[in-house]
């Protein structure tokens, strides 16, 4: 019995001894963003840590128009912006590396831009560190001007409109 209350004292000094370790909060902030189809949308990413190295900032996503999760576009101080496939002429760096401030900014925002985009800031030595951020876009309603000639009689009409309409009666 001596024994084992001898273990019970030792998990509680070893936890005692544990549990005032603390490390460095690290955070990578995003959010959810809804943005109107054909509108400009940033998409913000910023990281907390300070201390260690920032080696390279990434960004990833997984839309409607590339259902994969690829990466497509790189940030960092040796080599600068760069996409990974293709180039995207709407979308553009508008952080700061050295801030560590990776926001993007994509302009002209297309329903097959909506889905999730990963930004991952890469730290040496400790690793990767990442936040998603859910895009969604809402569908434009494209207005249009009917104009419509009723020549009325002796009977009643009715008109029933559903877009913005002008009457010339």
């Amino acid at each position: 019995m001596e024994l084992f209350n001898h273990h019970i004292h030792l998990n509680r000094f070893l936890c005692l001894c544990f549990s005032d370790v603390v490390l460095p909060g690290v955070s990578v902030t995003g959010g959810d963003l809804t943005v109107v189809e054909g509108h400009d949308v940033t998409l913000p990413c910023k990281m907390t840590e300070q201390e260690k190295t920032l080696t390279q900032i990434s960004w990833r996503r997984k839309t409607r128009g590339m259902p994969g999760n690829p990466f497509f576009y790189t940030i960092s101080e040796e080599n600068g912006q760069s996409f990974v496939n293709d180039p995207d002429p709407r979308i553009s760096f508008i952080g700061n590396f050295a801030e560590r401030d990776g926001t993007l900014q994509i302009s002209n925002v297309s329903l097959n831009d909506e889905g999730s985009y990963t930004c991952i800031f890469s730290l040496f030595p400790s690793g990767t560190y990442s936040t998603e951020i859910p895009l969604r876009v809402e569908g434009r309603f494209k207005r249009k001007k009917i104009v419509i000639s009723v020549r009325v009689t002796q009977s009643t009409v009715w008109t029933i409109c559903l877009s913005k309409c002008r009457f010339r009666l």
